[in-house]
């Protein structure tokens, strides 16, 4: 396809203070024509927000350029339930809300639908990398070589309704990983790709189910989180060794966010306990990664050009 332009933290935690009361809506206001909010997805780079809609989506440039985040609106009169943005490029991967068993792409520089994939159960959670696009239905994760969408691997799962998997998204990733829960309890699947065959490394992660992973950018750290969301664990992809244990609180949590940033040894998690922390990932563990020597499991990086398109 052509790419076209136009609780309270420990030690480990940089957010130890928290705040109780009532958040103030004063000054806000919503229209009643204002579409609601269906799904709201983050760019892998971090400066776009992909906003689902209940009359189609839109993109947020948020990369601190303007004063005012500036807001691109595409109304397809569909209820749009998932989104992923393809880095800055026109394509984006759409499911709607009358359709969830199937992955729309959207070229938004044409206006149009260039293809779809069909599933036999909905689509749980989907994401993008340069090269990739992921799937995760109920007791499966489909890989496809984005191209052209031919299937190139096929993962079994346990029950997993709520899509949790992750993969590396870096435009200069050292890996290309995909990360999904292994149909035994606590215990991780890890595929990494090259030259569109995988090699799969099973790590047991957990006492208790999965509930939430991240993969950080370059595809050399995974964190993982059970349901009991006490506990993070960040993982060495190729060893499959655990390098560092985060405690986000002593109370129960359903973890429903675990992220990397990009570029600075942090991982951020929020969950439905009302907070969200920060924790730094140790010298010594982001060092290690640096580290890494090319070996087998490293990936070419093509570089692809990509131009801006959400100059909105």
């Amino acid at each position: 396809m052509e790419r076209r332009s136009d609780d309270i933290g420990d030690s480990n935690s940089l957010t130890v203070t928290a705040v109780k009361g009532k958040v103030s809506s004063e000054g806000i206001t919503k229209n009643e024509t204002d579409p609601e909010v269906m799904h709201l997805a983050v760019s892998q780079t971090h400066n776009y927000f992909a906003v689902g809609t209940s009359n189609g989506f839109a993109i947020i440039q948020n990369d601190g350029s303007k004063k005012q985040p500036s807001t691109h609106t595409v109304v397809l009169d569909e209820p749009v339930c998932m989104i992923e943005m393809m880095y800055r490029s026109n394509f984006i991967a759409l499911v709607f809300a009358n359709e969830r068993n199937k992955v729309i792409i959207w070229d938004d520089y044409e206006k149009r639908t260039r293809t779809e994939v069909s599933f036999h159960s909905d689509v749980r959670n989907l994401k993008l990398s340069k090269d990739m696009l992921v799937v995760a239905v109920d007791e499966k994760v489909f890989v496809f070589n984005f191209e052209d969408l031919k299937c190139i691997d096929q993962i079994e799962t346990f029950h997993n309704p709520n899509g949790i998997m992750a993969i590396s998204q870096g435009e200069k990733a050292i890996n290309k990983v995909v990360a999904c829960p292994h149909e035994f309890k606590g215990m991780l699947k890890v595929h990494i790709f090259c030259m569109k065959k995988s090699i799969e490394n099973i790590i047991t992660a957990h006492e208790a189910e999965i509930g939430a992973l991240a993969i950080n950018s370059e595809g050399t750290l995974i964190a993982s989180a059970s349901v009991k969301g006490t506990l993070i664990r960040i993982i060495s992809v190729e060893g499959g060794d655990q390098l560092q244990e985060l405690r986000r609180g002593s109370w129960k949590a359903n973890i429903n966010y675990l992220t990397f940033h990009p570029t600075l040894p942090l991982l951020a998690c929020c969950s439905d306990r009302k907070s969200v922390h920060v924790f730094e990932i140790k010298k010594k563990v982001d060092k290690s990664d640096d580290e890494k020597r090319p070996g087998l499991f490293r990936t070419r990086n093509i570089k692809i050009k990509i131009p801006e398109v959400y100059k909105v």
